[in-house]
């Protein structure tokens, strides 16, 4: 009786420190990053902007239409999952911004692609 009351005390003070260092982490984040490619800003903000045929994790990539007026893109991936993009901002050809507009989804976020020709 007392070994078992020591595992489902250590099981608890396990999922409480789970519980408070979860708490202690930041509500939002954010990372960046930066590539180079053999493109111009125009062919990188076509791309990204466009119909997503051209990314192979992607089953099907299709306009959504929103009484709102938003401008929505469901994403189909090969693993069945099917996320909602809203198009927040748009400036060809140096930038777009994206987020997930799916409520049911665990995570959230918004991306911000940004082109800029290379320096040499």
């Amino acid at each position: 009786m007392k070994i078992l009351l020591i595992v489902v005390g250590g099981i608890l003070l396990v999922c409480l420190g789970v519980v408070v260092i979860g708490s202690l982490l930041p509500k939002s984040h954010v990372a960046s990053r930066s590539a180079s490619y053999r493109a111009t800003p125009e062919q990188l903000f076509s791309l990204i902007s466009g119909p997503q045929n051209w990314r192979p994790d992607l089953l099907s990539c299709e306009t959504v239409p929103d009484s709102g007026g938003r401008e929505l893109m469901r994403e189909t991936t090969k693993n069945h999952e099917i996320v909602t993009y809203e198009l927040r901002d748009r400036v060809p050809p140096t930038s777009i911004t994206r987020r997930i507009a799916t409520q049911i989804l665990p995570y959230s976020g918004s991306w911000t692609f940004q082109f800029s020709p290379m320096v040499k």
